[in-house]
């Protein structure tokens, strides 16, 4: 997810408390595939690796069309990316070019992004682990005007933490889904209306893979700990309608807070359908809140 309404948000920020909200970019991994240079969008929240027709084509991949275990991935508007083929690429970190990875590709026709990797892939490259930071780079985002959410499957955890409105006291369990491809938190309407949230106005635009386009429905602050005796971060929420999950930590809350390494502990099993849900955000020139469905 790509937020671009970049209001003062990082206001404040000081050893006693973290404040996670509307990002400035995404992670992506350097390297070479099949022997050429490209950065590869890494996407915790997703159950696939994915690929478009025209990259694969350009990184001389061979797709095979003969077998296909699903045709299509479920996307967060409830519509769904065609797959055409799949392909396998191998990739070598930028950090480590002697090392050789196989990348099982699914290859769509269209997306947002050329190629992105999914759980599975930085799990098993252990991308995650701390001393491996080095290996991403900051990675422009497709839309300069969009927020981009790039949520490819429904990974099978949550990170479970505590979690209050902003300004009270007493502290309630919550269950999120860890996403580095959102570039932003969202919150579905009965996630805000669970926690007795206010919503504040958002000029903010949602932007699905296929091109599709819903208003978000206002802006929540709340404040979050990591176990009891965690500092509070005060993290900004846009709400959307029929979110895939009730509640999703987008890549600076994973990044900044090292939910992978430091945190994998708080990391539950949660059984989940796979799914592709890349979203981004644009802004409209005035600032609205929309009420409708709240």
């Amino acid at each position: 997810m790509d937020f671009r309404n970049r209001e003062a948000i990082h206001e404040g920020r000081n050893m006693t408390a973290k404040l996670s909200g509307i990002s400035y970019g995404l992670s992506g991994l350097p390297g070479t595939l099949n022997g050429i240079p490209a950065c590869l969008l890494a996407d915790s929240g997703s159950d696939f690796n994915i690929i478009t027709l025209a990259c694969a084509l350009t990184y001389h991949m061979k797709i095979n069309t003969s077998t296909r275990d699903a045709d299509t991935i479920p996307i967060a508007n409830g519509s769904e990316l065609q797959i055409i083929g799949r392909t396998v690429a191998e990739w070598r970190f930028g950090d480590s070019p002697n090392q050789i990875h196989h990348i099982d590709f699914e290859v769509v026709l269209q997306c947002t992004e050329n190629a992105i990797v999914g759980y599975d892939f930085l799990l098993k490259t252990g991308s995650f682990e701390k001393q491996k930071k080095s290996r991403f780079c900051g990675m422009p985002c497709s839309r300069a005007n969009g927020l981009l959410i790039y949520r490819i499957g429904t990974v099978h955890h949550r990170l479970t933490m505590l979690a209050r409105p902003y300004g009270e006291r007493d502290w309630n369990h919550m269950q999120a889904f860890p996403d580095s491809g959102a570039q932003g938190n969202i919150m579905s309407v009965t996630s805000v209306h669970l926690y007795g949230l206010t919503a504040g106005g958002s000029d903010t635009v949602f932007i699905f893979p296929d091109g599709t386009e819903l208003n978000s429905l206002g802006r929540v602050k709340m404040q979050l700990s990591l176990g009891r005796d965690g500092t509070p971060i005060t993290t900004i929420f846009e709400i959307m309608r029929r979110c895939p999950h009730d509640v999703i930590l987008g890549h600076d809350f994973v990044f900044d807070n090292h939910v992978y390494s430091d945190h994998a502990h708080l990391l539950t099993e949660a059984c989940s359908k796979g799914r592709f849900n890349l979203v981004g955000l644009k802004r409209h020139k005035q600032n609205r809140l929309i009420t409708e469905g709240l």
